[in-house]
């Protein structure tokens, strides 16, 4: 018993073996994303997030990887890259896609990656790959001020006039300030009527004194 092999069958799977060959070759020089890539960072020398034009992994395969920060966002990656350089601390955290809004925007290497942090010169190096920079978020602006008697806030407009804090007795605030680096970010001023140090969260509450002795007269 003989079995006979359809010409036009054979011809046809060598077709879509071929194909698939062209698609695999062709995704060097087309702009065709691998999630995953064979080679290593270290076989090549690259010990740290390369910073130059010749950033190729070692690798075997005819695709290379690459062993710099723009490869996450290609995800042309070398299979050893979280060792040799890992992801920045912005897209670590899963600040993903834009600027940070919550509370407490700080990362576990101590950089920042919201807004502000232009402003204070301590943005994370991987701040532009979530899409935040400067003046991306609108967010509330408002202007904070001490007339003696209290701290208020109002918007740029001049909208939405509101107490912060009181004083204690009548023209005792003098000499505000903030910090909105702190969690939450407070306030603070002087109270004469007290001589002390105050200080308060944005929002009014956890009003504390921050130093009473030692102070000489404190009037701003």
């Amino acid at each position: 018993m003989s079995l006979k092999t359809d010409p036009a069958l054979v011809a046809r799977f060598i077709l879509i073996l071929w194909f698939l060959f062209l698609i695999q070759f062709l995704g060097i020089n087309t702009g065709v994303v691998y999630a995953q890539v064979e080679g290593s960072c270290k076989d090549a020398g690259h010990l740290t997030c390369c910073a130059g034009s010749f950033c190729q992994g070692a690798s075997d395969d005819p695709i290379s990887c690459f062993c710099d920060r723009d490869c996450y966002e290609f995800d042309n990656c070398c299979e050893d890259i979280n060792e040799t350089c890992p992801q920045g601390p912005c897209v670590s955290s899963h600040y993903s896609e834009s600027c940070c809004v919550e509370d407490n925007c700080k990362t576990s290497a101590g950089c920042y990656c919201d807004e502000l942090c232009y402003r204070f010169q301590d943005c994370c190096y991987d701040i532009t790959s979530i899409s935040c920079t400067e003046g991306t978020v609108g967010g509330d602006t408002y202007l904070l001020f001490a007339n003696q008697y209290a701290i208020r806030r109002i918007n740029l407009d001049g909208s939405s006039l509101k107490t912060v804090v009181t004083g204690e007795d009548e023209a005792a605030i003098f000499g505000m300030d903030y910090n909105y680096r702190m969690d939450p970010a407070m306030i603070y001023w002087s109270d004469t009527a007290s001589n002390s140090v105050m200080k308060a969260s944005l929002n009014g509450s956890q009003v504390s004194i921050v130093k009473s002795r030692g102070l000489g007269r404190v009037v701003g």
